[in-house]
């Protein structure tokens, strides 16, 4: 299932319990249209409950039913979700099932104190080109257009977390928000001593396609500040892959060791 942005304002005076077959919790900010990340955890086991949260309306068209969806993207060479059989699939054939385990939520996040709405800049769709939309302006260099400017409701990171019905530690977050990673970690607030791992994605592109983008080393300096380190990390460049970093909380080795827990992303 997934929370409209229309329901966000009454989704927020609930609680989220997860079912009781789930032991285990991962979040995956910035699905884009096919959630590669989240439809791998889902596949690894079979107790996992992934949260994903992505704002634009034909990324969930997609993430819906793929095919019919108004995108020109080809058809994707990987597992990635179908909410409308309530299955992911590769290859066009479902290779497994969701049956519960997933909550999309409709809106943006950042390091704001509660709900607010704010715009949300949406690039053009050729070739998978909407997965750079952003909370933050593009400049003149950015490679692709605005189709639109929408207006999105926007969250803090905690703001769901607090709505769980959970309190053991969060196996692994990921975000991939287009040069606004470095807020979206923030916004995690009193949650963050509570994440296994976190990647995001790490670009150096992203300062000159975004304005405002984030700086690497004051986040890498955020984040070892508060008990994090390094384990991975890869620059991205104009015409390659976007990078990413990826840290391991120290404070929660043992939980890691205990339950042989790894940094397992599809690619940001």
């Amino acid at each position: 299932m997934y929370v409209k942005k229309s329901e966000i304002p009454k989704f927020l005076n609930k609680t989220i319990h997860l079912p009781e077959n789930c032991t285990a919790l991962r979040i995956d900010v910035g699905l884009a249209g096919e959630a590669p990340n989240a439809a791998k955890w889902l596949l690894e086991t079979k107790d996992r409950f992934v949260i994903g949260i992505e704002p634009i309306d034909h990324h969930w068209d997609m993430l819906t039913q793929f095919e019919t969806a108004d995108t020109d993207r080809p058809y994707p060479d990987f597992p990635f979700i179908q909410l409308g059989t309530d299955s992911i699939e590769h290859n066009r054939k479902e290779i497994g099932k969701i049956s519960g385990r997933f909550l999309g939520i409709q809106c943006a996040i950042d390091d704001v104190e509660s709900l607010t709405f704010q715009s949300f800049y949406q690039m053009d769709r050729s070739m998978g080109a909407s997965g750079s939309s952003s909370l933050l302006k593009p400049t003149s260099k950015h490679p692709h257009f605005v189709e639109k400017k929408i207006t999105t409701p926007t969250l803090p990171l905690s703001r769901i977390i607090d709505l769980l019905d959970y309190s053991e530690p969060i196996e692994h977050i990921k975000t991939d928000c287009e040069a606004h990673d470095f807020s979206v970690v923030k916004s995690l607030n009193h949650n963050l001593e509570r994440v296994c791992f976190i990647s995001s994605e790490m670009s150096i592109a992203n300062k000159f396609h975004h304005f405002g983008a984030y700086d690497h080393k004051e986040f890498l300096e955020f984040m070892l500040d508060h008990g994090f380190r390094v384990i991975k990390k890869r620059y991205g460049i104009f015409n390659v892959n976007a990078g990413e970093i990826h840290f391991m909380n120290k404070r929660l080795r043992t939980h890691i060791r205990s339950k042989g827990l790894k940094s397992t992303t599809f690619g940001l």
